[in-house]
């Protein structure tokens, strides 16, 4: 007994006629009997009869009929679930994110995304928050990795991540003896922030302006890692991320300051509402299950 027998019992007693299930089966008519004549041969009993010029079912084939739609039945699940399966397995993923998000979060994640899905590949473009907006609008990106708030409307937006801002200096630099600072002692400080029309620098000066903080000590710069440096050299002080303070080599050219009372930062991942790619869905799973690949920020 197999499979294509049971399909065969099924399409006869659906059909009414051997030739109109031959013909959906895409096999010869001649071929569909020998195939029935076998199967009653293996059960020993008789699956359809004549009823003068028709052919009709048997109580036998009855019973194998009941069991034939579960079993086909459950035969077609499984094929389904493992073409999804597959095409979970293989794909593109398309991710729109800062350098910094993908620098300090994203590259430790996708190691370990495609360890575990090889065959999914990855295409990332490194953008600022306003052009991620305008690359997920446009369709040109499956998935954006952005500081929330998110306002455009028909997207999913959830929560992976959550960090804060710190202030960072030499080890030898303004503020070194503190472990915590005020955010408006900054302001008798040179400051190395980001460029305007990042994310981060609207964040900032939002949160300078609402403490009347003066902004008239300030060097802008072009990525997370030149504000790094230049602290280092003691150039003044630098608020960066602080997921982008990673380890204790680093710490030790560094002196890192929290920052009094600065509310905490959420990372969303935005995506389309609706319909989109399995291997989009896994990627999407994934960073929500391990928040970027690794542990949200406490401080």
């Amino acid at each position: 007994m197999n499979i294509e027998q049971l399909k065969a019992v099924r399409t006869i007693y659906q059909r009414g006629s051997f030739s109109k299930a031959a013909n959906d089966l895409f096999v010869t008519q001649p071929a569909l009997s020998m195939q029935i004549r076998t199967f009653e041969e293996e059960i020993g009993e008789p699956v359809f009869k004549r009823a003068g010029r028709r052919k009709v079912i048997t109580s036998t084939g009855k019973l194998v009929l009941e069991h034939a739609n579960s079993i086909l039945n459950e035969f077609e699940s499984l094929t389904n679930s493992l073409k999804a399966v597959k095409g979970m397995d293989s794909g593109e993923v398309s991710i729109a994110a800062s350098d910094t998000v993908t620098r300090y979060l994203l590259i430790n994640a996708i190691q370990i995304f495609t360890k575990k899905y090889p065959h999914i590949r990855i295409r990332i473009s490194n953008k600022t928050s306003s052009e991620i907006g305008m690359m997920l609008r446009d369709g040109k990106t499956d998935i954006g990795i952005i500081t929330l708030p998110f306002a455009m409307k028909g997207f999913e937006v959830s929560e992976i991540y959550t960090y804060k801002y710190v202030a960072i200096t030499s080890p030898n630099g303004a503020l070194n003896h503190k472990k915590m600072i005020k955010i408006n002692e900054l302001s008798k400080h040179h400051l190395l922030l980001l460029e305007r029309g990042t994310k981060t620098r609207e964040s900032l000066e939002s949160i300078f302006d609402t403490s009347q903080m003066a902004q008239d000590q300030i060097m802008e710069l072009g990525s997370v890692d030149v504000q790094k440096d230049m602290a280092k050299i003691g150039a003044g002080i630098a608020i960066v991320p602080d997921f982008s303070i990673i380890n204790d080599k680093e710490t030790d050219r560094l002196r890192v300051i929290h920052i009094k009372d600065l509310p905490a930062n959420k990372l969303g991942i935005i995506s389309r509402n609706g319909k989109i790619p399995s291997a989009v869905t896994v990627f999407i799973k994934f960073l929500k299950k391990n928040s970027l690949g690794r542990k949200i920020s406490q401080n």
